[in-house]
C-alpha cells in the first residue's frame, strides 16, 4: 500500500519538472507570449534526452528528426567550409536555445549546420510532426516571423562587420573584453588554442603580451571605447593596439595585425569584433626585399664608379708586393715590425673593400692573411 506522503512527493516532483519545462519554453522567443494552457499542451509532447560531450545532435546535410531545446549545458554550432572541406565553428549555444526549428519550419529535411555537445547536455525534444501540428494549432507563425526577422537583422549586421575585418581570424568580445561564443576556427589556429578553452577568456590575457605596449593601450582605451556613444567610440578605436607580438606554441614568435569594429545592436554598443592577421611572413619578406633593394643600390653605385675599381686594383698590387716581401723576409728570418704592421693594415683594407664590393671569396682570403700577419706581429 502506497503511503500518501510518498504519493504527494511523486506528484510534487512531477509538477516541479513541468514547471521547469514551462519556464524553459517561456525563455524561448517563439513561446514567450503563450498562455499557461498552451504551454502545458506543448510540454506534453516534450521528451527529455541527455547526451555526453562530443555527441552530434544534428549533422549538417543529414536528416532533422525534430526540434531540440537545450535545457542544460553548452553546444557548438559548426558549418562546413566549402573551400577547405573543414568544419568551422561559428558560435556556441546555451540554455534556452533551440535547434532544428528552422529546417522543420521551412519543410527542409536536412540540417543546415552541425550541433555538437561541448559538455554533458540535457535537451527537451519534440518530433517534427508534433512541432508542426502545434505551430498550426496555436497559430505560432507570427511569432516565428518576428523572431526570424530579428535574427536576419542581426545576421546582416554581423556579416557587414565581418567583411570589414581581416580574413585570417575573427573573434567577438563583450563589454568587458571577454571572448564570446562567436569566433572563427582561423582565430583558434592563429593562437594555437583549443576550441573549448577560448570562450569566456579575456582577449588581452589570451593574445596580448603581458606588460607590453599593446596590452597597455588596450587597458587604457578599451573601456572608454565601449562606454562611449557609437560616434565617439569609432574615434577611440584608433587608440587601441593595431599590432602585437605573440608566441605560438608550435610556430614560435609571430606578429599579429589587429583590426576592430563595434558591435552595435539597437543603437547601443554591446561589444567588439576583432580581426587578427598573422603578418610575420609578410614582414619578413618585406624586410628581406628592403635589404635586397638596398644591396642592389650599393652594388649599382659601386660598379658604376671606376675609381672604386682603381682603389681595389691599387690595393691588390700593394698586397701582392707585401706578400712577396713577407715571403723573402720569412726565408731570410728577417722581418721588420713596421713592415708587418703595414702589411697587416693593407690586408685589413683589402678585406673591407672586398666585402663592400660583395667579393666575399676575396674578402675571406684577405681575412685569413690578416690573421697570419696578426700572429707575426
Amino acid at each position: 500500500m502506497t503511503d500518501n506522503s510518498d504519493k504527494r512527493s511523486v506528484e510534487s516532483s512531477g509538477r516541479t519538472e513541468i514547471d521547469a519545462r514551462i519556464a524553459l519554453l517561456r525563455s524561448i522567443s517563439f513561446f514567450k507570449n503563450l498562455d499557461e494552457e498552451k504551454l502545458c499542451e506543448i510540454v506534453k509532447h516534450l521528451l527529455a534526452k541527455s547526451f555526453p560531450p562530443g555527441t552530434q545532435i544534428l549533422t549538417q546535410d543529414q536528416f532533422v528528426d525534430g526540434v531540440y531545446f537545450l535545457q542544460d549545458g553548452e553546444i557548438q554550432v559548426l558549418v562546413s567550409n566549402e573551400q577547405t572541406g573543414q568544419e568551422e565553428l561559428i558560435t556556441h549555444g546555451y540554455k534556452g536555445e533551440c535547434f532544428g526549428e528552422m529546417s522543420t519550419l521551412r519543410g527542409e529535411q536536412m540540417a543546415s549546420a552541425t550541433i555538437l555537445t561541448s559538455v554533458p547536455c540535457k535537451f527537451l525534444y519534440i518530433a517534427r510532426d508534433d512541432f508542426l501540428q502545434l505551430v498550426k494549432e496555436f497559430n505560432l507563425w507570427p511569432q516565428f516571423v518576428n523572431v526570424l526577422a530579428s535574427r536576419l537583422e542581426q545576421t546582416n549586421h554581423r556579416m557587414t562587420e565581418v567583411m570589414k575585418h581581416l580574413k585570417q581570424g575573427m573573434v567577438q568580445v563583450d563589454k568587458k573584453g571577454m571572448i564570446t561564443g562567436k569566433f572563427s576556427m582561423g582565430f583558434v589556429r592563429l593562437i594555437g588554442g583549443e576550441v573549448n578553452e577560448i570562450h569566456g577568456k579575456s582577449f588581452p590575457d589570451l593574445v596580448l603580451v603581458k606588460g607590453g605596449e599593446a596590452e597597455k593601450k588596450w587597458r587604457d582605451n578599451y573601456s572608454l571605447a565601449i562606454m562611449s556613444n557609437p560616434q565617439q567610440a569609432e574615434l577611440i578605436l584608433n587608440l587601441l593596439p593595431t599590432e602585437t607580438n605573440f608566441f605560438h606554441p608550435e610556430f614560435g614568435d609571430r606578429i599579429f595585425k589587429i583590426s576592430y569594429d563595434l558591435c552595435i545592436y539597437q543603437k547601443k554598443v554591446i561589444g567588439m569584433d576583432i580581426g587578427l592577421e598573422d603578418v610575420t611572413r609578410v614582414r619578413e619578406l618585406a624586410q628581406k626585399s628592403e635589404e635586397l633593394e638596398k644591396e642592389k643600390g650599393i652594388i649599382k653605385e659601386i660598379y658604376t664608379k671606376p675609381e672604386t675599381f682603381r682603389t681595389l686594383l691599387t690595393l691588390l698590387e700593394e698586397v701582392e708586393q707585401d706578400l712577396e716581401d713577407a715571403e723573402l723576409g720569412l726565408a731570410a728570418r728577417k722581418l721588420d715590425k713596421e713592415d708587418i704592421r703595414n702589411w697587416f693594415g693593407r690586408m685589413h683594407s683589402l678585406k673591407g673593400t672586398s666585402h663592400f664590393l660583395k667579393l666575399d671569396e676575396l674578402g675571406a682570403a684577405a681575412h685569413q692573411m690578416e690573421n697570419v700577419f696578426a700572429r707575426l706581429k
